[in-house]
C-alpha cells in the first residue's frame, strides 16, 4: 500500500509519495490535490520525493502530471522529483516526465518535514472520474501518452456515460 506526505515551508511545497501507489488506496491524495491547487495562490515551487515509492500506477502517474501542469501554467517553473528506484525513473522517463519535470535520481534529504495526508479527512470521488482527470493530465504530457491512454480513456469515459 502506498502513502501519502505533504509538507509547506513558506512559498514552497513539498510532496512525499511512498510504497506501493495504485488507484485502489488514492482517492483521498486526489481530493487533496484539487484543494490544494485551487487554493494554491502563493506557491513557488514543488518538490515531490519518490525515493520510497517502488511502484506507481498510471493513475498516481496522472496526479504527477497534474501537479507538473499546475507548476507549468502558474509560472512556468518545474517540478522537482527526487526519486534512486531504477524501475520508478524509467516509469517517469517512459512517460515523458523527463520533459516536464526535473528529475533527479538521487536522495532528497528531507525526510522530517512531512505529514501524512490522511485519508478520513478528504472525501473521495467516484473511482472512474478520479482514474479518467489523472489520465487525461497524463494525455496533456506528449503525444506518445495521448496514444498510450486514449483507449483506456475512451472506456473510461463510456463507463461513466453508462452509469448515467
Amino acid at each position: 500500500m502506498g502513502n501519502y506526505y505533504f509538507a509547506k515551508d513558506g512559498n514552497k511545497v513539498y510532496f512525499k509519495l511512498t510504497g506501493v501507489l495504485k488507484y485502489t488506496s488514492c482517492g483521498h491524495f486526489d481530493t487533496f490535490l484539487d484543494d490544494f491547487i485551487a487554493h494554491a495562490d502563493h506557491v513557488e515551487s514543488i518538490v515531490i520525493d519518490l525515493t520510497e515509492a517502488t511502484f506507481l500506477d498510471s493513475t498516481n502517474l496522472g496526479f504527477l502530471a497534474k501537479i507538473a501542469q499546475f507548476m507549468l501554467d502558474k509560472n512556468g517553473s518545474q517540478t522537482t522529483i527526487y526519486s534512486t528506484s531504477k524501475d520508478v525513473n524509467q516509469t517517469l522517463r517512459g512517460v515523458g516526465f523527463d520533459q516536464v519535470f526535473n528529475l533527479v535520481e538521487d536522495k532528497s534529504n528531507l525526510d522530517d518535514i512531512f505529514g501524512e495526508i490522511d485519508p478520513e479527512k478528504f472525501e473521495k470521488k467516484d473511482k472512474t472520474i478520479m482514474m479518467l482527470d489523472a489520465h487525461r493530465c497524463l494525455m496533456n504530457i506528449n503525444e506518445k501518452n495521448q496514444q498510450t491512454f486514449k483507449d483506456v480513456v475512451s472506456l473510461m469515459e463510456q463507463s461513466l456515460k453508462n452509469k448515467l
